[in-house]
């Protein structure tokens, strides 16, 4: 992020963790590429940082390092936020989307920048939503997936890799997913069995997890994975949370974002190393980081921005570091260069990257420490790539 990703009014460099700024009670949250947001206990949502396309959702397109209030929204039960756009799914099952649309990403047929929340046409009964960088996703209550936007690399999982899809299709062969989550052009979901499938870009990376480098128009299955029980996506890789409690990751390596000691690609999971009892892994570009059933929360992968919070790695770690200082977190997310976590207190704390104010703490520099979010006193959830 670069313009108040910490969210506590500044934008200054920060060399411990900071709490974003209280005073609103946060029952969920999310990070995209250089934004943030939160939903709060009463249903409604703020978010902060980069605003260039209206992913803040206020009617501006100035960037924040402070939370601001989304108007307009009541009901929020989760929120989501990507590179340029974020979207709420609703308590009646309706959802809404602000920020970028160039590819009809938010769902209502027009292809600009909408900086305020706007209903997805013929969305119903979401259970939740999967941004991607220019493709939105959600997933009913009953298990099926339906996607839209851009389609280019075969996102959609529909077989086909037309410009962009203008309305909500149906992912084929799928019906029974308990859980959707989107990287930059890429999907994956674990449905019901416990089996993961992935659908999309795979160029080189082998972020779909099937054993080849093989772009896919329609859902593939992880090879080897039959008991997951939550996964999210990253840039070119993704990782999956074992009922075991082991975490496996797959897909691009260069930074040691799969966290099992090397720096080689994989196109099939890989065991991250030590970890044995996660509940919960997010992904940002190029790290992950693990929260355990103890409230300690281990990263991985890139730390260029401090995103492992640890100034003296210069580079990255290919095995999980913990985080000084957390003890109680309910759930770590990562964002493009940045990482929160959520507390069993509700208090909000991030670190890494902030040129744009994505720590939320009123200041635009790095934050090599979790430092709190301003004004977020009382959140019961949150997820930087999908809550």
């Amino acid at each position: 992020g670069s313009e108040g990703e910490i969210g506590n009014g500044s934008m200054a460099r920060q060399t411990c963790p900071v709490a974003v700024s209280s005073g609103s009670t946060a029952s969920g949250i999310d990070l995209g590429y250089y934004h943030s947001c939160a939903r709060l206990a009463d249903g409604t949502i703020k978010c902060w940082g980069q605003n260039t396309y209206g992913q803040r959702g206020d009617g501006t397109t100035a960037s924040s390092s402070i939370p601001i209030t989304v108007p307009g929204l009541s009901g929020a039960s989760k929120v989501f936020a990507n590179r340029y756009h974020s979207c709420a799914v609703l308590s009646s099952g309706l959802a809404e989307c602000w920020g970028l649309n160039t590819y009809d990403e938010l769902g209502n047929g027009r292809t600009k920048v909408i900086p305020i929340p706007v209903a997805m046409a013929t969305v119903s009964n979401a259970a939740e939503v999967g941004a991607g960088d220019s493709f939105t996703c959600y997933r009913t209550t009953a298990g099926a997936l339906k996607c839209w936007g851009n389609n280019d690399n075969g996102q959609i999982g529909n077989g086909t890799t037309s410009t962009y899809v203008l309305t909500p299709t149906a992912v084929s062969g799928i019906t029974d997913a308990v859980q959707i989550t989107s990287g930059q052009d890429f999907n994956c979901a674990v449905l019901s069995s416990g089996s993961v499938s992935c659908w999309g870009y795979n160029s080189s990376s082998g972020q779909l997890g099937d054993g080849s480098t093989t772009s896919s128009s329609t859902p593939v299955t992880v090879s080897g994975i039959t008991d997951a029980v939550q996964v999210d996506s990253g840039q070119y890789h993704s990782c999956a949370v074992l009922s075991s409690g082991s975490v496996s990751c797959w897909g691009v390596n260069t930074y040691g974002q799969l966290g099992d000691g090397t720096t080689t690609r994989v196109t099939t999971p890989t065991s991250v190393s030590g970890i044995t009892n996660a509940v919960h892994v997010g992904l940002g570009d190029s790290h992950a980081c693990a929260t355990l059933s103890t409230g300690s929360v281990y990263c991985w992968g890139q730390n260029n921005n401090d995103q492992l919070a640890d100034d003296s790695i210069a580079t990255y770690s290919n095995v999980p570091i913990p985080i000084s200082g957390i003890t109680s977190a309910v759930r770590a997310e990562a964002g493009g260069a940045d990482t929160c976590a959520l507390f069993s207190s509700g208090v909000v704390s991030c670190w890494g990257t902030n040129t744009n104010g994505e720590m939320g703490n009123g200041l635009k520099r790095l934050a090599p420490i979790p430092v709190s979010v301003s004004g977020i006193t009382n959140a019961i959830g949150f997820d930087l790539n999908g809550d």
